[in-house]
């Protein structure tokens, strides 16, 4: 009888005891990357002053890409554009062109075609429509179009600095500073603006 008392009280103090619990580990969230896109403008055209900031009076930078497909070849210029809602005063870069084979059927350029020219070309000379080379486009406080133009007399300088490549969830950038000095014409004023110690932050996007 001793002995059953004995057992009963083992089987009871055993299921009396409580179940260990494992320590979890906490899960540490994995960092997106997000690439900080800021635009700004800043020179002086014909002696008046200009200042165009990222979210400041509406102002925001867009940029795209034109491709023209001519069999056996490909050609992409790439442009950016600092615009407001609120204003029409906006400036604009084109900067191209890369050329691949696109006879099978690639109507995009590689990615790392894209980084390594923008890498590289930095100094690009002016052309018309940024073909092969690099255009200013000015719009005025009136909404009157200013472009550069290859066949201007003048001294025309661009130059293409800071620049680097990142990726996020939106798509792959080139981040750059351009400064450049040049005239824009209008044709149907007949008439041209000097633009000279610009500076232009933003992004070209793949």
């Amino acid at each position: 009888m001793r002995v059953l008392f004995y057992l009963l009280a083992i089987v009871l103090l055993t299921s009396c005891e409580k179940d260990e619990v494992e320590p979890t580990t906490p899960t540490v969230p994995v960092p997106v990357p997000v690439v900080d896109l800021n635009a700004h403008f800043f020179g002086t055209i014909n002696g008046a002053q200009l200042e165009l900031t990222q979210n400041v009076q509406g102002y925001y930078g867009a940029a795209w890409q034109d491709y023209i497909i001519n069999l056996p070849n490909g050609e992409a210029t790439y442009s950016f554009n600092m615009q407001s809602g609120e204003f029409l005063t906006a400036i604009e870069i084109s900067h191209g062109s890369i050329t691949w084979d696109a006879s099978g059927g690639n109507n995009t350029p590689s990615l790392s075609a894209f980084n390594e020219f923008h890498s590289i070309d930095t100094l690009p000379s002016y052309t018309t429509g940024g073909i092969n080379g690099f255009e200013i486009s000015f719009i005025d406080f009136s909404g009157n179009v200013w472009q550069s133009n290859d066949m201007s007399p003048s001294f025309q300088t661009v130059k293409f600095s800071n620049v680097l490549q990142e990726s996020d969830a939106t798509g792959d950038y080139s981040k750059f500073l351009c400064e450049f000095t040049c005239y824009v014409y209008n044709t149907g004023l007949n008439d041209s603006l000097l633009i000279e110690n610009a500076s232009l932050q933003g992004w070209f996007q793949y």
